[in-house]
Formats: C-alpha cells, structure tokens, sequence
C-alpha cells in the first residue's frame, strides 16, 4: 500500500525501520508531490548522521546515502526523460542560453550509479549541423589528441537526432534538432568554480591583473596548440567560449559548433565580436592556427585593457597583425615570445584569485586535471517560385502514368521524346536544355509544405547522362511506380517531393546540368522525361557531379530542413570522380552566378550536407564501374554513403529502401520483404547494395516533454552564416 504523510515516521527508531523495509521509492514516499517533499525533509531530519550516537555514526551514514538515493530515484521518475539508444536520460533544469544552444541539465543510470550530463540542443533546427560540427571535432580530439591534454576540451558522451512529437499524423511531421550530450566537470556540478572570460571581464571593468591573464593565456595557448596538431580549428575563442577556474587555474575551451578542420573556412559568425574576427573569416578565406591566436589575442588585449603592460601589449598587437612570416603563428612557435613578455612584465602571478561571479553561465566538459602537463608547449533571402501553380502540389497517380505510358505506345514516341527529337533533328553544337529544366538564370527550386502536404520530404535523383550512363533515367521511368508504391504505400514517406535532374561535363558537353523542380504528382515524370540524353563527357573519369551539388546547396529551399531541421535527401547516379573545386567561370556560364573565386569541393560538399542527406550510386553496366580510384574518392567524401548496385533496374528499390531506412520506417530485412511483397525480384541486389549502408542519421531519441521552452528563439547575441 502506498504511504501517505500521516504514515510518516516519528522517531529515528521507526525512521530507521521504514527506511529498512523499504525496497523501491514507493514504499517511502507518498505519491503526492508536496507530501513525498515533507515526509522526505522529516525523514532526512530523524535520519541525518549527526544526529546519531557516537557508536551508530558508520550505520548512520549508509542509511542517510542509501535514503538520498531513493529520494533521488523518486523525484526522477517524475521528470520527463529522453530515450536514446544508449540511455535513459532525467531532464532536469534549463543552466544556460547560448547563440545556439541552450544547456540542461540531465542524469543518467550506469552501472548502478546515477551519473551527470549536459544536453546541448540548438535553438534553431537549421544549427543541427553546427551541432553534429561540435560532435565531430569533439571526437576527433578524443581519437587524435595528445591524451594529457584531453581536460582542455569537453567530453562527448554521445550526439543524437531527436524527434519532437509533430501534429500530423506520420513520422515526418515533427521537429528534428541534433542534440550533444556532454559530461560536466566534477568541480561545476560540485563547487561552481568554473566562470566564463566574459564574467571575469563584467567583474573586472578596469581591466585584470595582467599576473592573472597570464596563467589564463598560458593554458589558453596550450590548448589551442593541442587542438590544432590535432587538424581542428576552434573558430571562436571568445569570452564567452572560455572557461576558467580561478582556484584550480583551470581552462576548458567549449562551444566547438564554429569549428572547422584546418583549411576551410569557418562559416558562422558571432554578430556581436564581429569586429574581433580576423579578415580571412568575413572574406571567406582558409582558416589556420592563426585564426584562433588572433581572436584569442583579442580575447586576452580586452580582459586586461589598459593594465596590460607594454611589452604584453606589443605581443598581443603582434598576433592581430595581418598573417606574414613570424607574425601571427601557431601556438608552438609564440609560445617562448609570450613567456619572456609576461615574466618580465608581471613576475609571478598573484596569490589572489580573480573575484569571479558565482553563476555559471555556460558549463562544458570535463576539466581535471585542468592543463598541468609536464611538458606545456602549446600545442538575399532565397527566391519564392512564381510560377502559375504550386510546385509540390498534387499527387502521384500509377493510373495516370499507366494511360502516359499507354499514349505515347500509341503515337510512337518514348519516355524521352525531347531528348530523342533533339538529338535526331539538329546538330549537337545546337542542343540546348528543355526550358524547365536549364539552370541557366536558375533563383530556387523549392519543397514547401501546404495543406495538401503538411510534412514534406525533399528527394533529389541527378544521374550521369554520359556515355553508357544514359539508361539511367530510361531504366529509372520505367520503375516509377514501384519507387512511389514503396514511398508512399508502405509508408516510408507520407509527402516526398521528387526533384529530378541530370549532370554531363562541363569542359566539353553542350548541356553540363539539367534540374528539374520538386513534384508531388505526376509532373515529374514530365520532367524526367524532359532530359536531353547528350551522351557526351570528357574521357577523363570526371564529370561536373561539383555542379550539381552547387545547384543542390545554393539553388535550393527545402521546408523540411528549414521548418523541421531533418534533412532531406540527395542521390548522385554515377560512375565518375567530381572536379576537385567549382569554378567560377563555369557556374558563370551554367547559372549566370557571379562568384568571385573558385570554391573548394569539400567546402561546397558541407553546404549541402546541411540540408541533404547525399549518397552516391554506381551501377552495373556503368564504364567505371568497380573503380578503385572513383570508388575511394567518393568514399573519402560521402563515407558509407557510396552505394555499389549489382543491377541496373533495381534503382529504384534502392533509392526506396535508403530513405526507408533513413527515416527509420523500416529496417533492412523489413524493406527486402516490402519488395518481396510487391513482387519484386530486386531483393537480393539491393539487400547486398544496402548492407553495409550506415544509418548516418544514428537512431532517433523521442522524450517525455519538450526539450525546449521556447524553441527557435533568437539567441543572446545573434549569428551570421558566412
């Protein structure tokens, strides 16, 4: 029988043997809220260790351990939770609101011992992949990083998608966000003692003891050091992204979401110290080491101001200095040049801690032991389609291809009667694409909700249209059916929008690129049908795959992503190697774009991965097939994501099944019987193309409660996408 508050014990006598007799919180604890938190606090009194005789002190306090743990059990059962497929987490309060993020608290069981964490959870759906950026920079330094330096970063315990319950009535109608689950240092948890720059300048307004920025500096420039002989640039070492602990001279580099590897360039701005960045940042230009000693330059120059004595002053100016030889270098190399201006400008530091604030504002990973090494050295908004109806709209209809397909047998002409006209009626320097599909003066092709499709799915096709890889698209309009009987029947998927397309050469094809727009209903086929087969390419195993993913990550706004934060998803049909960058006369002469420099092909690749979900699919009977050389390439770009077909014609089962599995409608084996099912015979290719096949996306997390109060709300200072 449950207890209720009259039951509550008296003397430590009966305390002692209720605590004895019970075996789960239910057998202590009224479930009354307000009753459990009295009966608790009278408990706790009769119970408390001190209160006990001198010779019971040792059973005292295993009583009082083992009352806090049932309390601790009770009181967790009645907050929400969040499931993923690793743990069980407790959510507790909201600690801190960031640019991005918002911090929670949250515990977890492991090993019988309840364990603290911090979820990190965008504010905005459209920042998961800075979130998944964090994830993966944080491993990175785990796997690749000198381990003595670990303390200086936080600690992933796990990053994972999760699934806001929507209003719609399928699984595509919710909110997705990436959230970064982290350990939090003993000391925060415990003592509080870890304090944000920005806090340490707030309580000194007149600037800090240079003594004391110089212990900060010191393992500041450690751990940047760490950080990039591990190939990671921070990106934004910024009061707000350093933490420190006075008593323990401890630092923790946190906020690893504007981070990038070394080389490309970091895309996302914090509006508010904009004018502390470095100019290759605004100017889109490659990050180095000397990207993060220039803004932690600045960091340290404004924590001191004018007490920063002038031969700290004349380093500091050094590293903002406009990056040539010796100025502005990596940690390793200006490390002694900081220890000789410091010493001789501050002598030993202070035993005096700074007088920081007692609220912490943005907690990160685990400090200890807090950077005591041996050895320090130091490491235009997109344009709406116009057109006279709603792209998306409509829906798909077999009996409508079927008498398409019944008419065109009739009169005589294939699927591909543009294609097939042109190709047969005018030379080749005439051929020019079919008007819906010419990228040329190209503004947005765009996947939009409405009433008729409340959760829509971006799916883009784009194959190769050279050489033998012309019956693609042929091989593909023959097994439409099946790709929506599979969608959209079996419910992988209740509303996709299909955007079909095609990719040629563009050093030598008359038409380089062909895209279609997003449909719903049977005007893709159209378009499908609209692609001119040139047949062309350059002989050199590389074909213009760069553009296509281009028009994917410039040309493209897709509701999914921008409403819901779950990407959607991008199919390269193929058998060649992309260009290694896209040119800026090309996209010129393809789009009409002005681009002021060519754009590196792992930068573009990033672009759309934001929003896409890309995989690449080569075929059997393709030229190249089998390749080691375009099979390494792809994979050193896409990872798992490179899909070998064994058979032409099962494309499209294929292409069906991923997105099942991505959506996490079906697994493997339930999708091979959903081809058996509609009597396909492609099972056994495609069950081999897919098996390998990662799920990229990692398995969805569903919670009890919102994970937000106020999702969406602009943050703090603001951000700007570069």
């Amino acid at each position: 029988m449950t207890p209720t508050a009259a039951d509550a014990p008296r003397t430590r006598a009966a305390a002692r043997t209720a605590l004895a007799a019970a075996r789960r919180p239910a057998d202590l604890f009224p479930d009354d809220a307000a009753a459990a938190a009295r009966t608790h606090r009278r408990l706790a009194r009769l119970l408390h260790p001190d209160t006990a005789p001198d010779a019971e002190r040792p059973h005292a306090e295993a009583e009082f351990a083992r009352l806090d743990a049932l309390w601790r059990q009770h009181t967790a059962a009645a907050r929400p939770t969040l499931t993923t497929r690793r743990r069980t987490y407790t959510l507790g309060a909201t600690l801190a609101t960031g640019d991005l993020a918002v911090l929670r608290e949250a515990s977890y069981e492991q090993d019988g011992t309840r364990r603290r964490a911090l979820l990190k959870i965008p504010r905005a759906v459209t920042d998961n992949d800075l979130m998944e950026r964090e994830a993966q920079a944080l491993d990175r330094l785990a796997r690749h990083g000198d381990r003595r330096h670990r303390a200086y970063a936080p600690r992933l315990l796990e990053s994972f998608r999760h699934r806001e319950a929507g209003t719609g009535t399928g699984t595509g109608s919710g909110s997705e966000r990436r959230v970064n689950a982290l350990v939090p240092p003993d000391t925060l948890v415990l003592s509080g003692g870890f304090h944000t720059l920005a806090e340490v300048h707030d309580s000194h307004p007149d600037g800090l003891d240079p003594r004391d920025a110089a212990w900060m500096w010191r393992r500041l420039l450690t751990a940047l050091g760490w950080a990039h002989r591990a190939g990671r640039v921070h990106g934004a070492v910024l009061p707000e992204h350093v933490l420190v602990h006075p008593g323990l001279h401890g630092l923790v580099l946190v906020n690893w979401c504007y981070s990038t590897a070394l080389g490309d360039r970091v895309s996302v701005l914090v509006e508010r110290h904009r004018a502390a960045y470095p100019p290759e940042v605004a100017a889109r230009r490659p990050a180095t080491e000397a990207t993060d000693i220039h803004l932690a330059s600045r960091t340290m120059s404004t924590l001191m101001g004018e007490r920063a004595p002038k031969p700290m002053r004349a380093f500091l100016r050094g590293c903002t200095l406009p990056p040539r030889p010796a100025v502005r270098t990596m940690p390793g190399n200006c490390w002694p040049s900081w220890t000789r201006s410091s010493t001789a400008s501050t002598g030993p530091a202070p035993s005096a801690r700074s007088r920081c604030p007692h609220r912490i504002r943005e907690p990160a990973g685990r400090a200890a032991p807090y950077g005591r090494a041996p050895h320090l050295s130091p490491p235009t908004p997109p344009a709406h389609h116009t057109g006279g109806f709603t792209m998306g709209s409509g829906t798909w209809s077999t009996d409508v291809y079927g008498a398409a397909a019944h008419y065109r047998a009739a009169a005589g002409t294939s699927a591909f009667d543009y294609s097939d006209r042109v190709t047969a009626s005018s030379p080749r320097h005439t051929w020019t694409a079919h008007p819906s599909l010419d990228p040329k003066g190209l503004a947005t092709r765009e996947s939009r909700d409405s009433d008729e499709h409340p959760a829509s799915l971006a799916i883009s096709v784009l194959f190769d249209v050279t050489g033998s890889m012309r019956a693609v698209p042929r091989a593909l309009q023959t097994k439409l059916p099946e790709l929506f009987g599979l969608l959209l029947r079996k419910g992988y998927v209740e509303h996709p929008q299909i955007l079909f397309g095609a990719v040629g050469d563009a050093t030598c094809d008359r038409v380089p690129l062909q895209i279609g727009q997003f449909e719903s209903d049977n005007r893709m086929d159209d378009d499908l049908g609209n692609i001119l087969l040139e047949g062309g390419g350059g002989g050199q195993m590389t074909e213009s795959y760069e553009l296509a993913l281009y028009a994917m990550a410039r040309h493209t706004s897709i509701d999914c992503h921008e409403k819901r934060g779950r990407r959607g998803y991008l199919f390269l049909i193929g058998d060649e190697m992309p260009y290694g960058k896209v040119k800026a006369r090309e996209v010129r002469a393809v789009f009409g774009d002005e681009l002021t420099e060519d754009l590196p092909l792992p930068s573009v690749l990033a672009e759309v991965q934001r929003k896409f979900d890309v995989y690449f699919i080569v075929p059997a009977g393709a030229a190249h097939v089998g390749n080691t050389a375009v099979l390494n390439t792809w994979r050193k770009l896409l990872g798992q994501n490179v899909i070998e077909l064994d058979d032409l014609g099962a494309v499209c089962e294929t292409l069906a099944l991923t997105v099942g599995l991505g959506e996490e409608a079906i697994d493997l084996a339930a999708g091979l019987d959903d081809l058996a099912d509609i009597g396909s015979d492609a099972g056994g290719t495609v069950g081999k193309a897919l098996a390998t096949l990662g799920r990229g996306r990692g398995a969805v997390a569903h919670s009890t409660a919102p994970l937000l109060d106020t999702p969406g709300a602009p943050g703090p200072g603001g951000t700007t996408r570069l």
